[in-house]
């Protein structure tokens, strides 16, 4: 029974819990009361007590007289109103009819100003306010209002749609304080306010609208409150401004150190303030938010056909000179409103905080490449994903829009060309023109059919040679060019040249040219493919650069001297000759793949070398002797260190008898860090430090691997050797940053075929192992991208009956020392054409048979241009 009872007094507690929370909360609004004879209820009350509307009355030295417009009050009387507990506390205002009034409070005495009287209540629980009236008045009506906690700053906005939006401070009209007045002052300082949609906070700082200069001035410890919604691609900021008319802002970005003029991604869950706080005084253009949804372009006029933009002055389309604006180029929408797109000979500068948004059309399988020089290490992205300038990116488009092309960071990038390859445009028409003296030449030289004639992947160009020595320095300078000779035979058609770089430099590192043909390595190739030759190939030809092989042979003449140089991506090379001395061929460019096939390559020192991802496939290496010289490197990789560098498969490594000492490379650039100091035109080591990289050559990791190749006995004890320099003391000291270096042997042979044994060398920096090699040799071409599927490429090559390999010559014991003119012959072949493209369907033979023997060579690519 007790227990009932009990239970029966605790659902009653609640019960009145539950009803004097709700009495509370209906107490806690605010009231009014309106005092005249027209309310329900009131009446006249003297010399004694009442209650009207929850308001008790004591008139009994007093009077309450409801009038017809107010309330007469006489001296004496005493109201007392209920109020209920608040924190922030309530104020009861007493409205008059007019006349003046005075009443006391807990001992306060209050009079009106103007036509009311305020009395503050602060109590924090409910309680009647008693208010005695000193002096007859008139009131007209009572007010209760409570205080209302201030709202959260800044809140959350409302109505904000994931569409682009830019400010701009060219007008007042948008600035206003906190009561939304309009500051015609154009100043916000000390204040809170506004301009358009965002807050502004700069109660300890100032926002100053510069109308005149388009711009707005904010003071360090402003703050701003962008308003942003959700988006499923993402959502950026960028505020487009600096210090002093060149340096960044320094900004925190919700709680996150930032910059001006980049893209500042933002996390958005919801729709929020984005808080951006100025760190230093600030000059602002423009702001605005990206959302990754809407390019602001609608849908681009584009079909899936392949496309290719050229950035540099021989561009058929205008290119715009935009800063701090909008513009377009030949189909592509560029947002240069917060940084610069400056249109130079060779390239086009794109500064930090660019946008170009390129039309992509729907396709199952879209190859993208953004060609030229990234020096100042931009983040680039290619529709939210990072991509590497010179580097293929493939994707799908599900539907036709414009996608954004990014760059963030400080500093520029140097574009020279964009290709966009269609998988389904697999159509192509190729044509051809022939080179020679013959009455059916349509050129006379290479170079001149190479500047008239127009080549791209839906239109490929062919150039056929007729027999003979092309005395001619060419560059190749647009894509899906093939040069072939009509033979067949690489002795029959020979291009050659004799430029050089003489490495002279003066005290400040400036090349000094000595002459003419003295142009640097880079540019003394005999054949040049720059960066927009995607998809060049070369067929049975020779190529010479004779500075050190005919001319200037004598003793210590030698000298950089580069026969062919490729700087662009899918290049084959098969059944050639390529012929130097030192340097003979430079494969350049970290993110390029070059492809060489049963060609026979001779030098002297470091005569294969460069930073691309350079397969060799049976090709003959042959080392050189030069006047004076009794020793040489086939190699010397600047590799990347995500890379593979110099990869030789099945390969004959020979040399001539002469050249005592024989290696098989050294690590270019894969330096440690080094002082030093210029003496006399060199450049001398003062102090260096093994165990740190050289921030000069950042991310270099020299690779070179050999796979099942045929090898010379006269090749080192070593195998390899290290980079060394000049120490300023006299001696010669190993500068290589060795933790980074990639030099492998996978089932080396002697040139009989005899396996190679570790155990029987001092191997130096390198190794050698014995792997299953066709296993081995499918990973590395998998990250060389270099095979089947998605992304990847390889070569269609077209057999003929040559039967490739070509074996060294021998070469002449006189000082003349004229290699170029001893090459053994092989068969002559009807001629064939040769293409290249990306593949996805095709049957790679890759190591394991010696295709050569039956000279023929067989794949199928992803899409075969027709």
């Amino acid at each position: 029974m007790k227990k009932r009872i009990f239970s029966l007094i605790t659902v009653f507690a609640m019960i009145v819990s539950i009803v004097y929370s709700a009495i509370t909360i209906e107490a806690m609004q605010n009231r009014v009361w309106v005092t005249n004879n027209q309310q329900e209820d009131i009446t006249t009350i003297e010399k004694g007590t009442g209650e009207w509307q929850d308001i008790k009355i004591d008139a009994t030295v007093g009077k309450f007289a409801p009038r017809d417009t107010d309330l007469q009050i006489n001296p004496g009387t005493i109201l007392s109103i209920p109020v209920s507990g608040n924190e922030l506390g309530a104020n009861i205002i007493l409205n008059l009819s007019g006349g003046s009034c005075e009443v006391v409070v807990d001992n306060q005495t209050y009079t009106n100003s103007s036509n009311k009287v305020t009395i503050p209540v602060t109590n924090t629980s409910d309680t009647m306010v008693d208010v005695t009236f000193k002096i007859q008045s008139y009131i007209s009506s009572i007010e209760l209002s409570y205080t209302q906690p201030e709202a959260e700053y800044p809140g959350v906005p409302e109505g904000i749609e994931a569409s682009d939006k830019e400010y701009y401070f060219n007008t007042l009209d948008s600035l206003k304080d906190e009561n939304g007045n309009v500051q015609e002052n154009a100043n916000l300082e000390g204040v809170k306010g506004s301009y358009d949609d965002i807050l502004v906070d700069a109660r300890n700082g100032k926002f100053n609208i510069q109308v005149d200069q388009n711009r707005v001035a904010i003071n360090e410890g402003t703050t701003i409150y962008v308003p942003v919604t959700t988006d499923s691609k993402g959502v950026s900021l960028v505020i487009a401004g600096t210090i002093d008319g060149s340096t960044p802002i320094d900004l925190t970005v919700d709680g996150k150190v930032a910059n001006s003029n980049s893209n500042i991604a933002l996390t958005v869950d919801d729709t929020k303030y984005v808080t951006v706080t100025f760190n230093s005084k600030a000059y602002v253009s423009m702001i605005k938010v990206d959302y990754g949804s809407d390019s602001g372009y609608g849908v681009p006029e584009v079909t899936a056909k392949d496309k290719s933009w050229d950035f540099t002055g021989t561009s058929s389309v205008t290119r715009p000179d935009l800063q701090f604006e909008k513009g377009e180029f030949d189909g592509i929408q560029i947002d240069a409103s917060t940084s610069k797109f400056a249109p130079r000979e060779n390239d086009t500068q794109i500064n930090g905080g660019t946008i170009l948004y390129l039309p992509i059309a729907a396709d199952s399988e879209i190859a993208l490449t953004v060609s030229g020089n990234n020096y100042n290490n931009l983040d680039v992205e290619f529709n939210g994903q990072p991509i590497s300038i010179g580097a293929e990116t493939v994707f799908k488009a599900d539907e036709t829009s414009y996608l954004p092309l990014t760059f963030t960071g400080t500093g520029s990038c140097y574009l020279d060309g964009i290709v966009i390859d269609y998988s389904s445009d697999n159509a192509s028409v190729s044509h051809t023109v022939r080179v020679g003296t013959s009455s059916l030449a349509n050129y006379s030289s290479i170079q001149s059919a190479l500047d008239n004639e127009v080549s791209s992947a839906a239109t490929p160009l062919i150039i056929e040679l007729e027999n003979g020595v092309y005395n001619e320095k060419i560059s190749v300078n647009q894509p899906n060019v093939t040069l072939k000779s009509i033979s067949g035979n690489s002795d029959d058609v020979i291009i050659q040249s004799n430029y050089y770089s003489s490495n002279t430099f003066d005290d400040e590192g400036n090349f000094v040219p000595q002459d003419e043909k003295d142009v640097g390595t880079d540019q003394s190739g005999t054949i040049i493919v720059g960066p927009k030759g995607t998809n060049f190939s070369m067929y049975n030809i020779t190529v010479e650069n004779t500075y050190n092989t005919k001319d200037n042979t004598g003793k210590d003449q030698q000298t950089p001297a580069v026969a062919l140089c490729i700087n662009a991506d899918k290049v084959l090379v098969n059944k050639c000759k390529i012929i130097g001395r030192q340097d003979t061929l430079y494969v350049k460019g970290p993110n390029n793949r070059i492809y060489f096939k049963d060609t026979y390559i001779e030098g002297t020192v470091d005569f294969i070398f460069g930073n691309a991802d350079a397969y060799f496939e049976q090709c003959n290496l042959h080392m050189a002797y030069f006047n004076g010289k009794d020793n040489g490197y086939y190699t010397a990789p600047n590799t990347n260190e995500d890379n593979q560098g110099l990869v030789f498969n099945q390969c004959r490594l020979t040399a001539d008898s002469r050249v005592e000492d024989v290696s098989l490379g050294r690590p270019w650039q894969n330096e440690c860090y080094t002082e030093s100091i210029r003496v006399d035109g060199s450049t001398l080591v003062t102090y260096f430090d093994p165990d740190i990289p050289n921030p000069n050559y950042k991310n270099i990791g020299s690779a070179t691997t050999f796979i099942d190749c045929y090898m010379t006995d006269q090749i080192q004890n070593e195998r390899w050797n290290v980079w060394t320099r000049k120490h300023v003391n006299g001696s010669t000291v190993n500068v290589t940053y060795e933790d980074t270096v990639e030099f492998i042997e996978y089932n080396s042979m002697d040139l009989d075929g005899n396996l190679l044994s570790p155990d029987d060398y001092d191997i130096v920096l390198g190794k050698m192992e014995h792997v299953d090699s066709k296993t081995t040799l499918e990973e590395i071409l998998n990250k060389m991208r270099i095979g089947n599927g998605l992304g990847q490429w390889l070569p269609e090559i077209i057999p003929d009956d040559n039967p490739g390999i070509v074996t060294p010559p021998e070469q002449t014991t006189d000082d003349e020392n004229q290699a170029g003119n001893n090459q053994s012959s092989s068969s002559t072949s009807t001629s064939q054409s040769v293409k290249t493209g990306d593949t996805a369907q095709i049957t790679i033979l890759v190591a394991g048979t010696i295709i050569a023997l039956c000279g023929i060579f067989v794949t199928s690519k992803r899409r075969s241009k027709i």
